[in-house]
């Protein structure tokens, strides 16, 4: 994880500490305790210790999305857990640190970790994760949805593979049982995991399967709701469907409207929204077309062009002002 090398003042030191939690099973029990060391990463300073942070995390449509998949194709899905994954990351930075409690060598009291891997804490961890992940993805001949980074996809004539990345949490399903358990396989010689069986518990989400298809729901703390969730279920025909709304002048104070819109695939609900305009709309036309196009904007992104996946029918946005629908359809008038 790193070399001691003598401290020179024009170095810039970061310190360290132990971080002790639980971590929780989906109905708030303890599963396990964890201890890790993790880095002062607010001592960094930009383009000495670190550079670029950025680290993709998923789209909530998109594991609606794929959800919506599985259960209409009735693959195998599956739950990964990476174990001390930012560690895995290589730093292409110079960064140094003190010697960890518990840790220090007398014989070198003078000395710094010049940290070689990268460590809980610091500023490019998730991104250096992430790159490590994604060439190994890469190289095992898996593309990178356009769409959302954190999908990514292998097909071959035999079987196809999905992977959702959030962070060190995995999703997988494959339509092969044998091909998939051969990649975890190989997954697992190149990352620790841990191999959490049928996806149960997920980003503080409970995954609940039945004979129907799957029922996402939050009881740990939703306790004026627990027996509302989200229904996945399985779908007859793979088709796009949208709604589009909006009031006009639905604020008094600032007269703006308020518009919404929610997407529907095969049948299930994976994506919605409900915002206040931008500015504020001269005719309820106006308002209409503006949540129209919000709607189509998010069709646009679902397309489902980097799964594989073939729509039965055309999508649709529906909108309930022909004003607005004839500007639609007729750009003449724009």
């Amino acid at each position: 994880m790193w070399e001691l090398v003598p401290f020179a003042p024009t170095h810039n030191l970061i310190g360290c500490k132990w971080v002790f939690r639980v971590k929780l099973n989906a109905d708030g029990s303890i599963s396990r305790y964890k201890a890790g060391l993790v880095a002062h990463g607010l001592k960094q300073q930009y383009g000495v210790d670190f550079d670029q942070t950025f680290s993709p995390v998923f789209k909530t449509a998109t594991i609606r999305t794929l959800l919506t998949i599985v259960v209409s194709q009735h693959s195998e899905l599956r739950q990964l857990d990476v174990k001390n994954a930012f560690l895995n990351g290589v730093l292409s930075e110079v960064a140094h640190m003190k010697q960890p409690s518990g840790f220090i060598n007398p014989a070198f009291l003078n000395h710094s970790c010049l940290l070689k891997k990268s460590l809980y804490g610091l500023k490019q961890a998730p991104r250096a994760w992430f790159d490590k992940v994604s060439r190994f993805l890469l190289s095992y001949d898996f593309i990178k949805s356009a769409a959302d980074s954190s999908l990514f996809i292998f097909k071959s004539s035999v079987v196809t593979i999905y992977l959702l990345l959030y962070v060190d949490d995995i999703i997988i399903t494959g339509s092969s049982s044998s091909i998939l358990q051969q990649f975890i396989d190989d997954f697992n010689a190149q990352f620790l995991i841990n191999d959490l069986g049928r996806l149960s518990f997920f980003l503080g989400i409970e995954v609940q399967h039945d004979s129907h298809g799957l029922f996402l729901c939050q009881k740990k703390y939703l306790a004026g709701s627990i027996s509302h969730g989200l229904s996945i279920t399985t779908a007859s025909s793979l088709n796009i469907l949208a709604y589009a709304d909006t009031d006009l002048v639905g604020c008094p104070t600032i007269r703006r409207s308020t518009s919404g819109y929610c997407v529907f695939f095969g049948g299930n609900l994976i994506s919605w929204s409900s915002k206040k305009q931008p500015t504020v709309a001269r005719s309820s036309s106006e308002a209409k077309y503006r949540a129209l196009a919000s709607a189509a904007a998010k069709v646009t992104w679902i397309l489902l062009k980097d799964p594989h996946i073939t729509l039965s029918t055309t999508p649709v946005v529906f909108c309930d002002n022909i004003s607005a629908t004839y500007l639609a359809y007729n750009p003449v008038q724009h």
